[in-house]
């Protein structure tokens, strides 16, 4: 998502901040990382960045 944010800065996501917060988080925190915490993002974030993109590709 940073590399994205670069080669394309106008790309405009809802929530990129949070995207690459939560990658650092997951990729740094190693062992610290709450699955309750993930899940919800999956299953609350995961569909709202799905339409961004989906409006991105159209």
């Amino acid at each position: 998502m940073n590399k994205a944010s670069r080669l394309a800065p106008d790309l405009e996501l809802s929530s990129k901040q949070k995207i690459i917060s939560l990658r650092n988080r997951i990729i740094h925190a190693c062992g610290a990382v709450d699955d309750i915490l993930i899940w919800e993002v999956v299953q609350k974030h995961l569909p709202v960045l799905k339409q961004d993109v989906a409006n991105l590709l159209n």
